[in-house]
């Protein structure tokens, strides 16, 4: 499989392929209805706009969308518009679904319903995927969005959902940075080192397959050949990681922030281990994300049919 370097290169990739169908969780929103025009308008999605009729036709008269394209779905409140999107994943009608004007934790306790969720694996988690100024390839980040304090055993979920995104990008054998202030394993006062180094070991084992692990590690060190040098580190990782996990949501939001705001880098991101992708942004994201997220889940949509496919 090609390795996709750039959005520009997923673009190419992901118009090749009729639109996905994409089912928009409570869709009255300003930039998701803008960022939903401009993927339908490049053809790469329709689908279904689930929420208050009234206002989802008042948005896109404001801001003269068209969404003829789309089927609306009335709905009287978030969680039975979560239960519409839920139902149109299980009967095969939607291969997306979208985080409108919706809270993340009423979302995700609709699609992890005990008896009618769509969870595919162990844990849901959040994966941004960044393309850095000046760097080749992607980089991709978890947990920014979900997981707030995830345990040991949960972080290792968080590492296979990442690098089935790497891997399904063309990213194979992804090096994988485990997050930390130092080097060194710290028993009492750092429990991310712990962690690190309790995964790390268990990748080179072979116990997490797909990737290469390394930590713990500073972020400089997994960013930076340079200063991986000039302190004389000779782990797997001297600055060409490819995923970065990170030790709790609060390191990881903070991670995708300052990346947006101050390397001003571009960004997609997408919640993995459901049975489809889920697109799901900070309600401060610019359109152009959401756009760019929307695209990464058609494409991953699409992998996963052939794989699907291939298992039959």
């Amino acid at each position: 499989m090609k390795r996709i370097e750039t959005f520009d290169e997923l673009k190419e990739a992901t118009q090749q392929g009729e639109p996905a169908k994409i089912a928009v969780v409570n869709a009255d929103n300003d930039d998701v209805l803008l960022s939903l025009q401009s993927a339908n308008r490049e053809g790469y999605i329709k689908g279904y706009l689930i929420g208050d009729k009234n206002g989802i036709n008042q948005v896109s008269i404001r801001n003269e969308i068209n969404i003829s394209d789309f089927e609306v779905i009335h709905s009287n409140n978030e969680t039975s518009a979560a239960f519409i999107a839920l139902e149109l994943v299980r009967s095969m009608q939607a291969d997306i679904i979208m985080k409108g004007n919706i809270s993340t934790g009423k979302l995700l306790s609709v699609l992890l319903d005990r008896e009618r969720g769509i969870r595919a694996g162990k844990l849901l988690s959040h994966v941004s995927i960044f393309q850095l100024p000046g760097k080749s390839g992607f980089k991709f980040m978890s947990d920014a969005a979900i997981n707030i304090k995830p345990t040991c055993f949960e972080k290792i979920s968080i590492c296979q959902n990442a690098i089935k995104i790497a891997n399904a990008l063309g990213y194979m054998l992804p090096k994988v940075a485990l997050i930390t202030p130092f080097e060194k394993v710290f028993l009492d006062e750092i429990p991310s080192t712990i962690d690190a180094a309790l995964i790390s070991k268990m990748g080179e084992r072979g116990q997490i397959a797909e990737a290469c692990f390394d930590g713990p590690i500073s972020l400089d060190i997994a960013l930076s050949p340079e200063a991986a040098k000039e302190k004389g580190y000779s782990g797997l990782i001297k600055g060409d990681a490819d995923i970065f996990i990170v030790h709790d949501l609060e390191t990881g939001n903070v991670f995708y922030k300052a990346l947006i705001y101050f390397v001003d880098c571009t960004v997609s991101g997408i919640i993995a281990g459901a049975q489809v992708p889920i697109v799901l942004t900070s309600r401060a994201d610019h359109d152009y994300t959401k756009h760019l997220s929307i695209i990464t889940a058609v494409y991953l949509s699409r992998i996963d049919k052939k794989d699907e496919l291939n298992e039959v």
